[in-house]
């Protein structure tokens, strides 16, 4: 993703899991994400998500929305910071994912691509939206993605 503080590259992984509702009629995602900000740091991050419920083996047009936030590999506390946080919405492609990030880098980093640890009242909701789409591809693509200047 290419935006105004720079490039983030970001790899995920994801699965249906049962939801547990009945009133929503989705289906929802489980998974794991990496993301690689512009300044080479990579954040492993919890993913979850949603799509439509009851949708056969041909995912083509069909909407998605994924959700991930930043998990430290040791939590001793329940307070550490879930930030960055990314949100993507679009749509298949197959085999890719168009999407944007719906806003979400800008809410999360700094023009310098640090993440923003400040108080959300200071920064807009809605800013710049970053177009992305996600390809089939590996860990290790990933890896090269982000040590690429």
């Amino acid at each position: 993703m290419q935006s105004k503080s720079g490039k983030y590259v970001v790899y995920v992984y994801f699965y249906p899991t049962p939801s547990g509702q009945r009133i929503v009629p989705e289906s929802a995602l489980s998974g794991q994400a990496y993301l690689c900000s512009p300044r080479h740091e990579i954040f492993r991050m919890t993913l979850g998500g949603s799509m439509r419920r009851g949708l056969n083996l041909n995912t083509d047009g069909e909407k998605i929305g994924l959700y991930m936030h930043y998990v430290p590999l040791f939590t001793f506390s329940q307070g550490y910071d879930h930030r960055p946080r990314l949100e993507l919405r679009g749509h298949w492609q197959n085999p890719n994912l168009v999407m944007d990030d719906h806003s979400s880098i800008q809410r999360n980093f700094d023009p310098d691509g640090t993440v923003y640890r400040g108080g959300g009242k200071e920064r807009p909701y809605m800013g710049e939206i970053v177009p992305v789409t996600l390809q089939p591809g590996s860990y290790s693509d990933f890896q090269a993605a982000c040590k690429a200047p």
